[in-house]
């Protein structure tokens, strides 16, 4: 199955290939070129058996990091990149990941972790920080770590709020899980005009001319969303279809 497919999920430690992979492009992506080059060199150095960071994207919600990680699969999974989506309730299930990928030598695998994030009472962080690195069992070398977060170190806001000296002490260990990556990047609200470009992409997508005072429209409808993003410039371009 692996070696045909280049998309799977883990559930119930098994594998399950992905049947409707994202058709996104690099190309496709608007505003993020700072953060598509950072990600392509690591890539790059990964496909070419260089040295290569585990990364963490982070940052506001629909602003493409997951975009991002399915668009660079399109872009070199000719060169044998495929992807494997973890849980993150499932961290453990990454060992036998590791044993089963590393007989495809010729194959390089990103292990995708998306929207992770954890609270006071959540023991998972520790699984899933052991599983990056700390074991006693190394990682393949065909292996490559990508995370996201909304959250730079990973763990809510209220949690940091603290004068205890052990939940100070839980949230040093928890923070150590951001640093667990060598290659974090950060992906913030676009301004008015990128985002405006992100809605005439998706007018052109969607066949749609432009209509009168269509800027100032879309402006509106991201300040009802709470923000501006690529999402929700696509979410604005289908609701005006939808009108039609």
């Amino acid at each position: 199955m692996i070696a045909d497919g280049f998309a799977f999920r883990a559930e119930n430690r098994t594998i399950r290939p992905i049947i409707n992979f994202s058709e996104v492009r690099l190309e496709n992506l608007i505003g993020i070129d700072a953060q598509i080059k950072q990600l392509k060199i690591n890539t790059e150095a990964f496909l070419s058996d260089k040295p290569f960071l585990d990364v963490l994207l982070w940052g506001e919600r629909g602003c493409g990091k997951s975009s991002l990680v399915k668009a660079l699969v399109n872009n070199y999974r000719e060169k044998g990149l495929k992807i494997i989506q973890i849980p993150t309730d499932e961290a453990t299930f990454i060992y036998e990941i590791y044993e089963l990928i590393s007989a495809y030598k010729t194959s390089k695998f990103i292990l995708f972790f998306d929207d992770i994030s954890f609270d006071e009472q959540n023991e998972s962080y520790r699984k899933f920080k052991s599983s990056i690195e700390g074991g006693l069992e190394e990682k393949p070398k065909n292996a490559m770590i990508i995370a996201t977060s909304n959250k730079r170190h990973l763990i809510k806001d209220e949690v940091l709020k603290t004068d205890s000296i052990y939940n100070a002490d839980e949230i040093s260990e928890q923070m150590s899980l951001y640093a667990r990556f060598g290659l974090v990047i950060s992906f913030r609200m676009p301004d008015k005009e990128t985002y405006l470009k992100i809605v005439e992409y998706y007018l052109e997508q969607y066949r749609l001319s432009k209509f009168p005072n269509w800027d100032k429209e879309a402006l509106a409808f991201a300040i009802s969303k709470g923000a501006r993003s690529g999402r929700v410039a696509k979410q604005f371009v289908i609701s005006k279809l939808l009108q039609l």
